[in-house]
């Protein structure tokens, strides 16, 4: 025998000794204060006892999973799920899971993860014709997680494939000999009710308190944990139902993995979760760090607030960290011993023969069915120069999904509000409640770890000095500039930046700010933005750039900047300067008869010129420059107004562009970028802009704190065919 097991085994005479003795009264009854559930005062003090190098008290391994390395530790809880790869010919069978649960490394609970809030194609209730014929309660695929969808989790139909027959999911579950189930998309209502349906968080409780009264009279003492959802904590008939929760991040990882909680979010964490420790739940909490300090503060820091905790690798495909030898006491059931009323404990012996029990297992597998909805993209340090409309929504959403962003701004107020209260971004599906960093100008310069990606996102007569100022704080050999504006700057960014370092970014989506920390996108368009190098190569910062602009919408890649940056040029013109003299918002600018017309003569310019200089243009909102030049010129002029006004409905009536913004604050307004750059460009390859001029000399002999008003319009106007 090793002198590491006759330690081990001091150590577990001694622990045992004290449990006896801390569970008796003194006349032989158990004392009911101290047998306790699985989360409890009993079990707190051994988990608490060893230092730093321990291991976790609960393990979570839904990839590749290994019964041979889970029944070698320690830890009394294992969330795995009942499947090697969610097939029926996959399952674990009742002898695995007995043989898991009993093992050499002493009692252990087994849990089975099952997602209640989405369907996965890889599960063996999915049917292949649902790809053309949807039941009615399956939703759209998350553009996250590719094969899961979102489901109606009232409708019968769904719920019937949950639980309430030999071949339902929950019934498997129960069949094969799991202790209970780790319930996943619970938060699934919020989606739903952020689309209209009020009834979605009720119908959710009300779903689970089923699953778990069912689950409870088949088999007596099974146990519920909803994973994440901790705001439900507050509603008594959650608490009664569930035995627990599972949370993800409150330390390490609730952006993104190894990286720290932030304080607001976590204070707001650890008070939602308080409601079920006092509840006597147990919370099992799971933070994604690698770094050895991170690792010990989660576990610290978790512990101390009576969670059981472990901190894993966030593809879910290993035991814990950290994983030494020595196996320190697991969690386990607790029960009365016959006669004594001692608390009995059975305590590992040896890994060795414990691991020998399994073969290791390792079938090709998908990849980990950790549910959190949030972005995986690669992790970098953003900084967005410019928060303005598009720089904050972007920015609030990219930290969202858990890049590292920074925005900085001149606009003091609408700083601090961030500083203070997060940003709030506000979208037509949902809103979102962020934590992006923001800085002053003069901030900036206390930055010393250089930025991966610099967005600028300012007006475009402030490119140059704002490229220049922010350049000495992007990473000098591997730092990338990102062109992130109306009109065409990319040129004007590369010369600062250097065309070897600079990407550029067309935006299809409409944003505003118009109250300190709180940022809106107006539009419905289903495309968001397009990437793409200045020369058309395909490149791997370009490609990595779409997978991070996942997060803010949909994103594209793209080899024609120049095409796509004159196509973006073309709407705009359209639009956003007669909005500004107007005094009208942009569905209203498409939907006044004088404008509108205005507009196509204005786009058709700018598709002339662009085609007089050698771009090809593409369609924009479903309008082709060739529709626009022939509308201009009287042919199909129904057929594309109609389109304008189909735009103008999905803008609803609270959008207002950029320019006429600028107008309404009393700000420069970008016409020499937009409308003016047309009139330019046209100059040199002599094709006629007369409405682009035109347009540019009613904004200039207007000045700067104009009011917006359609009577501007009149020269414009009179000029129309």
């Amino acid at each position: 025998m090793t002198l590491r097991l006759l330690v081990a085994l001091g150590l577990v005479l001694l622990s045992a000794a004290f449990a006896c003795s801390a569970s008796d009264d003194g006349d032989g009854d158990v004392d009911q204060e101290t047998v306790v559930p699985v989360a409890t005062a009993t079990a707190r003090p051994l988990l608490n006892t060893p230092e730093p190098g321990r291991q976790a008290d609960w393990i979570y391994w839904l990839s590749d999973i290994d019964l041979g390395a889970i029944a070698s530790h320690g830890p009394g809880v294992a969330v795995i799920d009942y499947s090697r790869d969610g097939g029926l010919d996959s399952e674990f069978t009742r002898s695995e899971i007995e043989s898991l649960r009993s093992s050499m490394s002493g009692d252990r609970l087994v849990i089975s993860y099952m997602s209640i809030g989405e369907a996965e194609d890889y599960r063996y209730y999915w049917q292949d014709s649902w790809a053309s014929e949807r039941p009615g309660w399956l939703e759209d695929e998350n553009r996250n997680w590719p094969g899961n969808f979102k489901v109606k989790f009232w409708e019968p139909d769904w719920q019937a494939l949950i639980l309430g027959g030999p071949d339902s999911y929950l019934d498997k579950i129960i069949a094969a000999g799991f202790d209970g189930v780790y319930l996943d998309i619970v938060d699934a209502y919020d989606y739903f009710t952020e689309r209209g349906r009020d009834s979605a968080e009720d119908e959710m409780v009300r779903f689970v308190s089923e699953l778990s009264e069912y689950a409870k009279s088949k088999q007596p003492g099974f146990l519920v944990f909803p994973q994440n959802a901790p705001e439900l904590g507050v509603r008594a008939d959650w608490l009664e139902v569930v035995d627990g929760i599972g949370i993800e991040g409150v330390y390490f990882g609730w952006d993104a993995p190894n990286k720290a909680t932030g304080t607001g979010d976590r204070q707001w964490l650890e008070e939602q979760l308080a409601r079920f420790v006092d509840a006597g739940k147990t919370v099992l909490a799971v933070d994604y760090a690698s770094d050895a300090s991170d690792i010990t503060e989660a576990y610290s820091m978790s512990r101390d607030m009576g969670f059981l905790s472990t901190v894993t690798h966030v593809d879910l495909d290993r035991l814990p960290s950290p994983t030494p030898y020595p196996v320190w006491p697991p969690l386990l059931r607790h029960s009365q011993c016959v006669g004594s009323g001692v608390a009995v404990i059975i305590w590992p012996l040896s890994l060795a023969l414990c691991a020998s029990i399994f073969r290791p297992i390792n079938p090709q597998q998908k990849p980990a069915r950790r549910r959190t909805g949030k972005n995986m993209a690669p992790h970098r340090r953003i900084l967005i120069m410019g928060a303005g409309g598009i720089g904050s929504v972007v920015g609030g959403l990219l930290s969202k999904s858990g890049q590292d962003v920074t925005l900085v701004d001149q606009w003091v107020e609408h700083v601090e509000a961030i500083k203070q209260n997060g940003l709030v971004v506000e979208t037509r599906w949902d809103t979102h409640k962020t934590r992006p960093r923001a800085l002053h100008l003069y901030e900036l310069a206390q930055e010393e770890k250089p930025f991966d990606m610099a967005f600028i996102a300012v007006k475009s007569y402030d490119t140059d000095w704002a490229t220049m100022f922010v350049k000495p704080y992007v990473d000098p050999e591997n730092g990338i500039f990102v062109d992130f504006q109306n009109g065409i700057n990319d040129e004007r960014v590369a010369t600062v930046a250097g065309a070897e370092r600079t990407l550029g970014c067309i935006i299809t989506i409409s944003a505003a700010v118009y109250e300190p920390g709180i940022a809106l996108r107006t539009d419905e368009n289903e495309l968001g933005y397009k990437i793409a190098e200045q020369d058309g190569s395909d490149t791997p910062r370009a490609r990595e750039l779409v997978e991070i602009m996942q997060a803010a919408g949909e994103t594209e890649f793209t080899d024609d900047l120049w095409g796509d940056r004159w196509s973006k040029l073309m709407v705009n013109c359209m639009n956003n300067a007669l909005a500004g003299i107007s005094g009208y918002g942009t569905a209203e600018t498409r939907t006044n008869t004088d404008t509108r017309r205005a507009g196509i003569q204005l786009g058709a310019e700018v598709a002339r010129v662009a085609k007089a200089h050698g771009h090809r243009l593409h369609a924009v909102l479903g309008l082709s420059p060739e529709m626009v030049v022939d509308a201009a010129e009287g042919r199909n002029v129904e057929e594309v107004e109609s389109m304008l006004l189909e735009t103008a409905r999905k803008a609803g009536s609270g959008g207002v562009p950029s320019f006429g913004q600028d107008v309404r604050k009393g700000r420069r307004t970008e016409i020499d970028f937009l409308n003016g750059y047309v009139s330019e460009k046209g100059r040199e390859v002599n094709v006629p802009t007369p409405f682009n001029d035109r347009i540019v000399k009613l904004v200039h002999e207007l000045g700067i704190g104009f009011d917006g008003n359609p009577a501007h319009l009149k020269p414009l106007v009179e000029m129309l065919p």
